[in-house]
């Protein structure tokens, strides 16, 4: 929503922006003779002034018809990502965590889900449900974001480190310790980082 000063500014810069055309399209129609090629000494002066004013008045213009009529945007969410890069940056870190989420169910969760009591399978079958629903679920979304995949990679630890403990306890696998650096967002195997859960940058 425009407030009453940029609306009266907008006003006055569409009206600088209609004069100034006319008087571009009037001095170059009959005060420049029409055998003119390239600069006149005369007018180039005064053109490249009304150039200047011309652009000034119609950046204004636009900037003001692009907030008047976008407002639909912007219930959009506020973490949406726009530009190129963000999205680049995002789809990175999704696939990322998506290999993630499938190396822990066919390394871990799928050997010891056989092994485990009933109620150990369904502690940790809620915990896969709930980290391939969000997975799903940000698939469909419209504006998924950075937020959507910090929620998801906590999911992730949430399931991956109880899965590969019982694991672990179980000697299912070769390993005797797994933890989770919280400032680096690594999920790490006898002391050594193996499943990273954090952003994505340009040098992935």
């Amino acid at each position: 929503m425009i407030t009453e000063s940029e609306s009266r500014i907008g006003s006055t810069m569409s009206k600088v922006f209609v004069v100034t055309i006319l008087l571009s399209f009037g001095i170059q129609a009959f005060l420049i003779p029409t055998d003119q090629v390239g600069y006149n000494e005369t007018w180039g002066p005064a053109l490249s002034i009304l150039n200047f004013v011309l652009s000034f008045a119609f950046l204004f213009v636009l900037y003001i018809g692009t907030k008047l009529f976008g407002q639909a945007e912007s219930k959009l969410p506020k973490y949406a990502m726009w530009s190129p890069s963000r999205i680049h940056l995002f789809n990175v870190r999704a696939e990322r965590l998506a290999r993630v989420f499938n190396y822990c169910t066919e390394d871990f969760y799928n050997l010891c889900v056989v092994e485990v009591s009933y109620k150990e399978w369904k502690f940790l079958e809620r915990r896969y449900k709930k980290c391939e629903e969000l997975i799903n679920e940000i698939a469909r979304k419209s504006y998924p974001n950075q937020r959507d995949l910090n929620h998801l990679a906590r999911k992730l630890q949430y399931f991956m480190i109880p899965t590969i403990k019982k694991c672990i306890e179980k000697r299912l696998v070769t390993y005797d310790e797994v933890s989770y650096d919280y400032a680096e967002w690594m999920i790490q195997l006898d002391g050594e980082d193996h499943y990273y859960l954090g952003y994505a940058y340009w040098e992935d």
